[in-house]
Protein backbone atom coordinates (compact mmCIF):
# COMPACT_ATOMS: atom_id res chain seq x y z
CA UNK A 1 0.00 0.00 0.00
CA UNK A 2 1.10 3.53 -0.69
CA UNK A 3 0.79 6.24 1.93
CA UNK A 4 -1.98 8.77 1.36
CA UNK A 5 -0.90 12.42 1.06
CA UNK A 6 -2.89 15.08 2.89
CA UNK A 7 -3.98 17.68 0.36
CA UNK A 8 -5.49 21.17 0.70
CA UNK A 9 -8.14 22.28 -1.77
CA UNK A 10 -11.11 24.67 -1.61
CA UNK A 11 -10.54 25.47 2.05
CA UNK A 12 -10.54 21.81 3.13
CA UNK A 13 -7.75 19.53 4.29
CA UNK A 14 -8.35 16.20 2.60
CA UNK A 15 -6.89 13.02 4.02
CA UNK A 16 -5.77 11.89 0.57
CA UNK A 17 -5.03 13.39 -2.81
CA UNK A 18 -7.63 11.08 -4.34
CA UNK A 19 -10.36 12.75 -2.27
CA UNK A 20 -9.15 16.18 -3.40
CA UNK A 21 -9.24 15.08 -7.04
CA UNK A 22 -12.84 13.95 -6.68
CA UNK A 23 -13.65 17.38 -5.20
CA UNK A 24 -12.16 18.94 -8.35
CA UNK A 25 -14.35 16.60 -10.40
CA UNK A 26 -17.47 17.64 -8.48
CA UNK A 27 -16.61 21.32 -8.91
CA UNK A 28 -16.11 20.93 -12.65
CA UNK A 29 -19.62 19.46 -12.97
CA UNK A 30 -21.12 21.95 -10.48
CA UNK A 31 -22.03 19.23 -8.01
CA UNK A 32 -22.16 20.75 -4.53
CA UNK A 33 -20.25 18.83 -1.87
CA UNK A 34 -19.55 18.94 1.85
CA UNK A 35 -16.45 17.16 3.09
CA UNK A 36 -16.77 14.98 6.23
CA UNK A 37 -19.88 16.81 7.47
CA UNK A 38 -20.61 14.62 10.48
CA UNK A 39 -19.61 11.35 12.14
CA UNK A 40 -22.02 8.57 13.09
CA UNK A 41 -22.20 5.46 15.23
CA UNK A 42 -24.10 2.29 14.41
CA UNK A 43 -24.18 -1.40 15.31
CA UNK A 44 -21.92 -3.63 13.21
CA UNK A 45 -22.59 -7.19 12.04
CA UNK A 46 -20.70 -8.37 15.12
CA UNK A 47 -23.21 -6.42 17.23
CA UNK A 48 -20.73 -3.85 18.45
CA UNK A 49 -20.84 -0.10 18.04
CA UNK A 50 -18.73 1.28 15.19
CA UNK A 51 -17.87 4.87 14.41
CA UNK A 52 -17.96 6.00 10.80
CA UNK A 53 -17.20 9.33 9.15
CA UNK A 54 -18.42 9.51 5.51
CA UNK A 55 -16.13 11.35 3.11
CA UNK A 56 -18.73 13.50 1.35
CA UNK A 57 -22.37 14.53 1.45
CA UNK A 58 -23.62 15.47 -2.05
CA UNK A 59 -26.79 17.54 -1.48
CA UNK A 60 -27.64 17.83 -5.18
CA UNK A 61 -27.60 14.03 -5.56
CA UNK A 62 -28.92 13.39 -2.01
CA UNK A 63 -26.19 10.85 -1.49
CA UNK A 64 -23.43 9.98 0.90
CA UNK A 65 -20.15 9.33 -0.89
CA UNK A 66 -17.13 7.25 0.11
CA UNK A 67 -13.80 7.51 -1.73
CA UNK A 68 -11.61 4.41 -1.60
CA UNK A 69 -8.29 3.86 -3.31
CA UNK A 70 -8.24 0.31 -1.93
CA UNK A 71 -10.87 -1.71 -0.11
CA UNK A 72 -11.00 -5.25 1.27
CA UNK A 73 -14.09 -7.36 1.85
CA UNK A 74 -14.43 -6.33 5.51
CA UNK A 75 -14.41 -2.68 4.46
CA UNK A 76 -17.08 -3.36 1.85
CA UNK A 77 -19.24 -5.09 4.47
CA UNK A 78 -18.90 -1.99 6.64
CA UNK A 79 -20.15 0.23 3.81
CA UNK A 80 -23.07 -2.13 3.19
CA UNK A 81 -24.12 -1.84 6.83
CA UNK A 82 -23.65 1.96 6.65
CA UNK A 83 -26.07 2.04 3.70
CA UNK A 84 -28.67 -0.02 5.55
CA UNK A 85 -31.61 1.30 7.58
CA UNK A 86 -29.56 0.86 10.78
CA UNK A 87 -26.60 2.79 9.38
CA UNK A 88 -26.36 6.35 8.13
CA UNK A 89 -29.33 8.72 8.36
CA UNK A 90 -31.07 9.82 5.18
CA UNK A 91 -29.13 13.12 5.28
CA UNK A 92 -26.88 15.10 7.66
CA UNK A 93 -28.52 16.86 10.55
CA UNK A 94 -30.17 20.08 9.38
CA UNK A 95 -30.17 19.20 5.67
CA UNK A 96 -33.36 20.18 3.84
CA UNK A 97 -34.81 17.39 1.73
CA UNK A 98 -38.20 16.77 0.15
CA UNK A 99 -40.42 14.14 1.73
CA UNK A 100 -38.97 10.66 1.31
CA UNK A 101 -40.53 7.22 1.63
CA UNK A 102 -40.31 6.35 5.30
CA UNK A 103 -39.67 2.71 4.46
CA UNK A 104 -36.64 3.61 2.31
CA UNK A 105 -38.04 1.73 -0.69
CA UNK A 106 -35.56 2.08 -3.53
CA UNK A 107 -33.70 4.81 -1.69
CA UNK A 108 -30.19 5.63 -3.02
CA UNK A 109 -27.87 5.70 -0.03
CA UNK A 110 -24.12 5.59 -0.67
CA UNK A 111 -21.94 6.19 -3.73
CA UNK A 112 -18.55 4.42 -3.82
CA UNK A 113 -15.83 6.13 -5.85
CA UNK A 114 -12.45 4.52 -6.49
CA UNK A 115 -9.60 5.65 -8.71
CA UNK A 116 -10.53 8.27 -11.28
CA UNK A 117 -11.16 6.86 -14.76
CA UNK A 118 -10.42 8.60 -18.05
CA UNK A 119 -13.67 8.04 -19.93
CA UNK A 120 -17.32 7.13 -19.54
CA UNK A 121 -17.52 4.96 -16.45
CA UNK A 122 -19.99 3.22 -14.16
CA UNK A 123 -19.63 3.69 -10.40
CA UNK A 124 -21.26 1.59 -7.69
CA UNK A 125 -24.20 3.03 -5.76
CA UNK A 126 -25.61 1.19 -2.75
CA UNK A 127 -29.40 1.45 -2.56
CA UNK A 128 -31.77 0.33 0.18
CA UNK A 129 -34.49 -1.73 -1.49
CA UNK A 130 -37.34 -2.99 0.65
CA UNK A 131 -37.05 -3.23 4.41
CA UNK A 132 -33.50 -4.55 4.73
CA UNK A 133 -32.03 -5.44 1.32
CA UNK A 134 -28.97 -3.57 0.07
CA UNK A 135 -28.38 -3.67 -3.68
CA UNK A 136 -25.56 -2.42 -5.88
CA UNK A 137 -26.26 -0.73 -9.18
CA UNK A 138 -23.95 0.73 -11.78
CA UNK A 139 -24.50 4.48 -12.16
CA UNK A 140 -22.98 7.02 -14.51
CA UNK A 141 -22.53 10.75 -14.09
CA UNK A 142 -24.64 12.44 -16.78
CA UNK A 143 -24.78 16.15 -17.64
CA UNK A 144 -28.35 17.37 -18.13
CA UNK A 145 -29.60 20.80 -19.16
CA UNK A 146 -30.40 21.67 -15.52
CA UNK A 147 -27.31 20.14 -13.90
CA UNK A 148 -25.46 16.87 -13.35
CA UNK A 149 -27.13 13.70 -12.14
CA UNK A 150 -26.55 9.97 -11.79
CA UNK A 151 -28.18 7.69 -14.33
CA UNK A 152 -28.85 4.11 -13.22
CA UNK A 153 -27.62 1.44 -15.62
CA UNK A 154 -28.83 -2.13 -15.29
CA UNK A 155 -30.76 -3.90 -12.55
CA UNK A 156 -30.21 -4.07 -8.81
CA UNK A 157 -27.67 -6.66 -7.65
CA UNK A 158 -28.42 -7.85 -4.07
CA UNK A 159 -25.39 -7.76 -1.79
CA UNK A 160 -26.69 -9.81 1.13
CA UNK A 161 -24.28 -12.64 0.29
CA UNK A 162 -21.33 -10.32 0.93
CA UNK A 163 -22.38 -10.21 4.57
CA UNK A 164 -22.16 -13.97 5.12
CA UNK A 165 -19.56 -15.37 2.73
CA UNK A 166 -16.34 -14.50 0.97
CA UNK A 167 -16.23 -12.76 -2.39
CA UNK A 168 -13.44 -12.76 -4.95
CA UNK A 169 -10.95 -9.91 -5.07
CA UNK A 170 -12.08 -9.22 -8.62
CA UNK A 171 -15.69 -8.74 -7.49
CA UNK A 172 -14.72 -6.34 -4.70
CA UNK A 173 -12.42 -4.47 -7.10
CA UNK A 174 -15.28 -4.05 -9.59
CA UNK A 175 -17.64 -2.73 -6.90
CA UNK A 176 -15.07 -0.21 -5.65
CA UNK A 177 -13.48 1.02 -8.86
CA UNK A 178 -16.38 0.52 -11.26
CA UNK A 179 -16.15 -0.53 -14.88
CA UNK A 180 -16.39 0.92 -18.41
CA UNK A 181 -19.78 2.31 -19.36
CA UNK A 182 -20.95 0.85 -22.65
CA UNK A 183 -24.60 1.79 -22.19
CA UNK A 184 -24.68 5.56 -22.50
CA UNK A 185 -23.47 7.87 -25.24
CA UNK A 186 -20.18 9.74 -24.87
CA UNK A 187 -20.40 12.55 -22.30
CA UNK A 188 -17.78 15.15 -23.19
CA UNK A 189 -18.34 17.29 -20.08
CA UNK A 190 -18.02 14.31 -17.75
CA UNK A 191 -14.88 13.03 -19.46
CA UNK A 192 -13.42 16.54 -19.33
CA UNK A 193 -14.10 16.59 -15.57
CA UNK A 194 -12.30 13.25 -15.15
CA UNK A 195 -9.32 14.60 -17.11
CA UNK A 196 -9.23 17.85 -15.13
CA UNK A 197 -9.29 16.01 -11.80
CA UNK A 198 -6.65 13.50 -12.90
CA UNK A 199 -4.35 16.22 -14.21
CA UNK A 200 -4.68 18.64 -11.28
CA UNK A 201 -1.34 19.27 -9.55
CA UNK A 202 -1.42 20.26 -5.90
CA UNK A 203 2.30 20.75 -5.28
CA UNK A 204 2.09 24.56 -5.39
CA UNK A 205 -0.36 25.22 -2.60
CA UNK A 206 -4.10 25.01 -2.19
CA UNK A 207 -5.02 26.12 -5.71
CA UNK A 208 -4.45 23.12 -8.02
CA UNK A 209 -2.51 23.61 -11.24
CA UNK A 210 -4.71 22.24 -14.00
CA UNK A 211 -3.37 20.27 -16.98
CA UNK A 212 -2.42 22.13 -20.13
CA UNK A 213 -5.30 20.49 -21.99
CA UNK A 214 -7.94 22.09 -19.76
CA UNK A 215 -9.96 24.53 -21.79
CA UNK A 216 -10.09 28.20 -20.79
CA UNK A 217 -13.88 28.01 -20.65
CA UNK A 218 -13.74 24.98 -18.34
CA UNK A 219 -11.28 26.70 -16.00
CA UNK A 220 -13.34 29.91 -15.82
CA UNK A 221 -16.46 27.85 -15.16
CA UNK A 222 -14.69 25.98 -12.35
CA UNK A 223 -13.57 29.19 -10.62
CA UNK A 224 -17.03 30.78 -10.92
CA UNK A 225 -18.62 27.73 -9.36
CA UNK A 226 -16.09 27.65 -6.51
CA UNK A 227 -16.68 31.31 -5.68
CA UNK A 228 -20.42 30.66 -5.46
CA UNK A 229 -20.16 27.34 -3.60
CA UNK A 230 -17.46 27.94 -1.02
CA UNK A 231 -19.32 30.11 1.53
CA UNK A 232 -22.34 27.77 1.53
CA UNK A 233 -20.10 24.72 1.76
CA UNK A 234 -17.96 25.89 4.65
CA UNK A 235 -20.72 27.07 7.01
CA UNK A 236 -22.57 23.75 7.45
CA UNK A 237 -19.26 21.89 7.70
CA UNK A 238 -18.11 24.19 10.52
CA UNK A 239 -21.45 23.89 12.32
CA UNK A 240 -21.41 20.11 12.03
CA UNK A 241 -17.97 19.96 13.63
CA UNK A 242 -19.55 20.55 17.04
CA UNK A 243 -21.42 17.24 16.76
CA UNK A 244 -18.77 15.28 14.88
CA UNK A 245 -17.67 12.06 16.51
CA UNK A 246 -13.98 11.62 17.04
CA UNK A 247 -13.35 8.89 14.52
CA UNK A 248 -9.96 9.90 13.22
CA UNK A 249 -8.28 7.23 15.33
CA UNK A 250 -10.54 4.64 13.73
CA UNK A 251 -9.60 5.65 10.18
CA UNK A 252 -6.97 3.87 8.17
CA UNK A 253 -3.85 6.00 7.89
CA UNK A 254 -4.08 5.83 4.14
CA UNK A 255 -7.85 6.25 4.06
CA UNK A 256 -7.89 3.85 1.26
Amino acid sequence: MTTAIETHYAGCRFRSRLEARWAVFFDRLRIRWIYEPQGYEFVSLEERFEKYLPDFWLPDLRLWCEVKGELELDGLRRLIVAASHVGLPVAPEGAKLPALDREYLGLPRLLILGDLPRNNWLHTRLDLVGADMICATGTAFVKYSDGTGLAQMGSYQPLSHFLVQEASEETVERLVHGYPNMLVSFQADVCDAYDMALGARFEHGEEPQMPMGSSRIAMEDLHRHRRKRLPQQIKPAVAATKNRLDVRDQSDEEHG
